[in-house]
Order: C-alpha cells, then sequence, then structure tokens
C-alpha cells in the first residue's frame, strides 16, 4: 500500500517544533530564519504521516523565492521534496506570481534543475546578490489568475500586487445567499455559510441591544474594477486608491466572505466606526461566529485600518 503524506499550511504554534526539525535536516541552501514570519503569512508548508513531520517548505513573499525544502532523511516517499515544491509553486500562484527563484547550495543544484530550475547569473530577489536559480510557473497560472493580470495591467497595478502585500487571489465565490438589503436598498449576498453565520451574528447582537448593518458584501473583480477606475478618472493616484481598496482579484469581497458592516449614527466606512457599541460589540463576539477584522492598524498587507470590514473564515 502506498504510504499517504498530507501537505497542508503549518501553524504559527508549532513554528518552535519545526525549527528543530529544520535544523536537524537541513534544506538544500536555505538557512532556518524567518520561519515565524512565513507561518504568519501562511507560507509555511509541512508535511505530514500518520501524525509526523516529514518535511517542510516556505514560500518567502519578500524575495519572492523558496525556503527549503527541508526533508526527513529516508522520508517514506521518495519524491516528497519534488512535491513540496510543487506545492510551494502553486501557492506562488495564489499571490498573482509568475516566477519563482531559489538561492541553492552547490550540491543542491542537481535538485532544482530536475526541477525545471535555471541559474541566472548575478544575483536575484529584493537586495539579494547570492547566485540563483529561476523557473517560470506561468503553465501553473489558473485562468482566474490570468484574467486578473490582465486587468491589473489594464490598470497599471503591479504585477507583483500580492506578494507585495501578502494578499491572495480571491476567486469570486460560485454559491451565494441572500442576507436581505443594505443600508441603501441594495439587496447583499454572501457564500451560503458566511450568510448564515451573519445573519446568526446579526440576531445575536439585536438581542444584546446592538444593531449591525451591512453596506456592502459580495463584489465581482469586475466591480471592484469599476470603482478603482472611476477613482483613477477623478485624478485620484493609484497608490493612494491601492491603500484603502484591494486590487481587483484581490479583495475579500470577491470570495463572498467579506462584509462591511455599520451601525445607526456612525458615519460610513470611516475610522470612527471603531468608536461605536457596535464595534465594541464585534471586537468582543465576533469571533464566536467565525468572523474577524481582517484590516487592522499596522496589518502586514500595507492597507489602511477598516474597523467597519469583517471577514467569515472557516
Amino acid at each position: 500500500m502506498k504510504q499517504r503524506i498530507y501537505i497542508r499550511p503549518a501553524r504559527a504554534s508549532d513554528v518552535d517544533r519545526i525549527a528543530m526539525f529544520c535544523a536537524a535536516n537541513p534544506g538544500p541552501g536555505s538557512t532556518v530564519k524567518n520561519l515565524a514570519q512565513l507561518a504568519e503569512s501562511e507560507c509555511l508548508l509541512e508535511a505530514r504521516h500518520e501524525g509526523h513531520l516529514a518535511g517542510v517548505v516556505g514560500l518567502d513573499l519578500h524575495e519572492r523565492a523558496v525556503a527549503g525544502p527541508w526533508i526527513r532523511p529516508r522520508a517514506l516517499s521518495g519524491d516528497l521534496g519534488q512535491r513540496m515544491l510543487e506545492a510551494a509553486e502553486r501557492l506562488a500562484v495564489q499571490f498573482g506570481m509568475t516566477q519563482l527563484i531559489v538561492h541553492p547550495a552547490q550540491n543542491a543544484t542537481a535538485f532544482f534543475a530536475d526541477s525545471g530550475y535555471w541559474k541566472v547569473a548575478g544575483g536575484l530577489g529584493r537586495g539579494n546578490a547570492r547566485p540563483g536559480m529561476s523557473r517560470s510557473i506561468i503553465r501553473r497560472t489558473t485562468r482566474f489568475a490570468r484574467n486578473v493580470r490582465e486587468i491589473g495591467e489594464e490598470l497599471g497595478i503591479p504585477g507583483d500586487y500580492g506578494a507585495r502585500h501578502c494578499l491572495r487571489l480571491q476567486p469570486e465565490a460560485r454559491k451565494l445567499a441572500s442576507i436581505g438589503e443594505d443600508i441603501y436598498g441594495r439587496e447583499q449576498k454572501l457564500a451560503p455559510r458566511a450568510a448564515a453565520a451573519w445573519k446568526s451574528m446579526a440576531r445575536a447582537a439585536g438581542e444584546a441591544g446592538i444593531a449591525v448593518q451591512a453596506v456592502s458584501a459580495f463584489r465581482t473583480v469586475d466591480y471592484q474594477a469599476e470603482l478603482i477606475r472611476r477613482k483613477l478618472e477623478k485624478g485620484q493616484r493609484l497608490e493612494q486608491i491601492l491603500a484603502v481598496s484591494a486590487a481587483p482579484g484581490y479583495s475579500e469581497h470577491h470570495s463572498g466572505r467579506a462584509i462591511d458592516v455599520t451601525t445607526p449614527g456612525s458615519e460610513v466606512l470611516e475610522e470612527p466606526f471603531e468608536n461605536t457599541t457596535a464595534f465594541e460589540w464585534l471586537i468582543q463576539n465576533a469571533g464566536n461566529f467565525g468572523f474577524r477584522l481582517s484590516y487592522p492598524r499596522g496589518n502586514p498587507h500595507g492597507v489602511a485600518y477598516e474597523p467597519w470590514h469583517w471577514a467569515w473564515k472557516l
């Protein structure tokens, strides 16, 4: 019977254990550093077999590079290194990347060469002078990612936007359920499970004497692109726009899991919402319904603080 090995995102709480594993099982030229940062950005993957750690690989968004993989000697699957490298490539596509680099030790160049990486003269990466190897991962790009890239090129959005801001592509939800009307009388929709969670949360808030109201929920990529076009036509600079609005394809609203909220008497989609009893109630209770604040102060995405933007997570 073939041994089954599962590759999944590593948990931040497991970083110390993973660091010990990596130190004991040196990867091809990668040093054990920044593991906590990789885990925080959900860019650290671990391979497990029957509850035991078999391998680790990371995606360094800062350098657009693969970190690792670190493999346990005599891994149960002889092709585990290749499988983990491919997992890192698939993860890179989720951040809109079309090319990856590695900085291998001399004894690891054959492994990467066999995986389609080519030596590049000079340094690669942001401020990294080490010799490297590079590979196009265009072939792994999805139709959705290609469409997002085309829209981004039209609007002048940098091709490395996703990696630069640690934002994943957000494919549009295929199934939606109505959550009723927003404050403007427009019907709003969310993915079915997110819609059910929202209704439960709004009901619980109401029972506590708190009114939480919908402002905007599901949006298509085209709708997001049109919002940015309108702002550009009004003379706003793209940098200013992207500081408060995610680029088309990267907005959580596409997923059908995000909702902008307000409460009576509050400025809509403005920072003072944080001073309301509704916001205080959400901070204390939203997690019980699966919702979290996506863009707190000092978030790693470079997106302005949005106390009104909440997303439902599985």
